[in-house]
């Protein structure tokens, strides 16, 4: 994987311009509406219905590039409204600059804004070098090391019934990855797991997300109640600051994938001394855009530890960055949290169809489609 923190990746075979050189001409920002089929609920928080994503728009030499995040409060502490509101307080910074510069300001100069805030605009400036290049997104990231990403379809909260029957209907959709959420109380979720895992048969991948609602004991509880029912992982069993109690629960033998304890590779570093967790979840509303993603991405794999993407119910816009990213992950091969196509409807930028349960990225320049950007300042 190539890239460093603040600087775009080198230019790849077969571009149509020098696409660095160019300026930043224009920053523009909407509140773009979706809509959530299933939604999610976990512990604490639920998301359904109609949804609001702050996605931005950048421009140069005529070509616009596209970016978004989709708001998740409970880890950033922004709404969409917030993220759309720094986007354009740092706009005019942005504009004049060459795109390698304008991403440098970004992640060094501007290091202390928001994540989302600067991941909307990281995407949206990775978009458009892409797309003045004339090459797919994932070309400015690395090499392809598979033709398509299996996905992995994360249930919130429902009773019983309802969760076998979406386990159900995903697999008759071609997916072969399930990801539960779990934290009520360990012998409900461990009835929830045991009748999905009857449902979907045991060649069918299960992992755990408690999204810190467990203590350790609590955790190894679901865990010993599970006995032989095979977990991939057990994502964010315990608040984020426990970092003794990811490798206590690590130590019972399943599998840790911290989602919340890590936001930029500093935390993989510190997560690794520690042996706390096998695996790194990487959400780009997180670290800040693909730039910083991909240091968190390299930091992982220098440490020994797996990566899973993870988009949080975005458009195809974000769900596309982080296909790009996951594509170019070195093995093995894993299932990825980029399943929001199954659930979000977003006429601005649709999702592609999920093909044997797994998404290619988009070959077209850039993300490999064109956004339907609204006339009105503001869709809402």
């Amino acid at each position: 994987m190539t890239g460093s923190q603040g600087h775009l990746p080198g230019a790849a075979i077969g571009e149509s311009r020098d696409a660095t050189a160019v300026r930043v001409d224009s920053v523009d920002v909407r509140l773009m509406p979706t809509w959530l089929e299933q939604g999610l609920a976990i512990t604490g928080f639920e998301l359904s219905g109609r949804r609001l994503l702050p996605v931005v728009r950048v421009g140069a030499v005529g070509i616009h590039g596209y970016g978004e995040s989709p708001p998740l409060p409970t880890f950033t502490g922004l709404t969409a409204e917030d993220t759309a509101d720094g986007v354009r307080e740092c706009a005019e910074a942005l504009i004049g600059r060459r795109l390698d510069e304008a991403v440098r300001h970004l992640h060094e100069e501007s290091a202390s804004l928001p994540a989302p805030v600067r991941c909307c605009l990281d995407l949206a400036l990775h978009d458009l070098a892409a797309r003045l290049a004339g090459v797919p997104l994932y070309r400015r990231l690395g090499t392809r090391t598979v033709a398509a990403v299996r996905i992995s379809r994360a249930i919130g909260f429902h009773d019983l019934d309802a969760t076998v029957k979406l386990a159900r209907r995903y697999r008759t959709l071609g997916v072969q990855a399930l990801k539960l959420k779990v934290g009520r109380e360990p012998s409900m979720d461990a009835d929830v797991v045991r009748a999905v895992r009857t449902a979907v048969g045991d060649d069918f991948e299960i992992a755990l997300d408690a999204n810190e609602a467990f203590n350790a004991d609590a955790a190894a509880s679901l865990i010993e109640a599970l006995g032989g029912v095979g977990v991939a992982y057990f994502e964010q069993p315990v608040p984020r600051d426990d970092i003794a109690g990811l490798r206590q629960v690590r130590e019972r033998g399943v599998p840790v994938m911290a989602d919340e304890s890590v936001f930029d590779a500093a935390d993989v570093h510190h997560l690794a001394d520690a042996k706390a967790v096998d695996l790194i979840g990487l959400k780009l509303i997180k670290s800040g855009g693909l730039t910083p993603a991909v240091n968190v991405a390299r930091a992982a794999r220098e440490r020994g530890l797996g990566v899973v993407v993870i988009d949080p119910l975005g458009s195809a816009i974000s769900l596309e960055a982080g296909l790009a990213l996951a594509a170019t992950l070195p093995g093995p091969e894993r299932a990825h949290g980029l399943s929001a196509g199954l659930d979000v409807t977003a006429p601005y930028a649709q999702h592609a169809a999920l093909v044997a349960g797994s998404l290619a990225p988009r070959d077209g320049p850039g993300l490999g489609f064109e956004v339907a950007w609204s006339t009105e300042r503001e869709v809402v």
